[in-house]
């Protein structure tokens, strides 16, 4: 069984944060622990900023993300980076899965 801290400690280097680096290695959403496997996003800096997620390591879902920011997330959101393009595939060209969620965020 795993032991989550209510409040993980401050470090002078966020990305020392085991809950983050767990996040990381694991795939799953830093707040609720959910695996995030078909939700791979990248916003804009301002928007993690606003999210408390700036100098933090880790991941978060869609759903966590949008909590909190107190709003649903829109397609301006999100950068215009491959990842988050309907088309986007692995290396080996499986195509990245998109969940429901993420595709009606991103406008897809």
């Amino acid at each position: 069984m795993l032991f989550f801290p209510k409040k993980r400690p401050t470090r002078e280097n966020p990305w020392a944060d085991p809950i983050a680096a767990e996040s990381r290695i694991k795939g799953w959403c830093i707040d609720c622990h959910r695996d995030i496997d078909d939700e791979f996003y990248m916003v804009h800096d301002s928007v993690w900023a606003k999210a408390r997620m700036k100098d933090a390591g880790g991941f978060l879902c869609i759903g966590c993300l949008e909590k909190r920011l107190s709003r649903r997330l829109r397609p301006a959101d999100f950068t215009d980076c491959p990842l988050n393009k309907p088309d986007f595939t692995y290396q080996d060209g499986r195509p990245v899965p998109k969940s429901r969620r993420l595709r009606s965020r991103l406008g897809i």
